[in-house]
């Protein structure tokens, strides 16, 4: 009885590894299949680049909208970093200029980080406000 409960469940393992196998295949070859998130996550991908040491860049078309980059930006790993160098801004800056490739965006993005800057310094805002406007970024 025991070799016959360990048959059924080895046949349905196998079984099941391969129904997943096999929708897994699909969904990668299929993009109707795809969530929505991972075909923004592939579509984001065409941004990456990588820098002689492997780290991730942003590289945008100048062509694209600001809000375009905007939701790009937000959207990467960068943002995420950027938000955790808090509050050392002159990292943040040098951690902008290192890893975006786009001059227009990249000076906007500077002088928004500036502005973040001498609202925190100055004591109109704090921490928190500082920290959600950074997230925010609205150029």
């Amino acid at each position: 009885m025991d070799k016959g409960i360990l048959i059924v469940l080895a046949v349905g393992l196998g079984l099941a590894y391969l129904i997943v196998g096999f929708v897994g295949k699909l969904q990668n070859e299929d993009d109707r299949l795809i969530s929505e998130n991972q075909i923004q996550a592939k579509q984001d991908m065409a941004y990456y680049k990588k820098d002689v040491v492997g780290n991730d860049i942003l590289v945008f078309k100048n062509e694209m909208p600001d809000a375009d980059k905007i939701a790009v930006w937000k959207r990467s790993s960068l943002h995420r970093v950027l938000i955790e160098l808090f509050p050392n801004f002159s990292g943040m800056k040098e951690f902008i200029n290192d890893r975006i490739l786009d001059d227009d965006f990249k000076q906007k993005f500077l002088k928004y980080i500036n502005t973040v800057e001498d609202g925190y310094f100055s004591g109109s805002l704090n921490a928190d406000q500082a920290k959600e406007k950074i997230d925010q970024l609205e150029l």
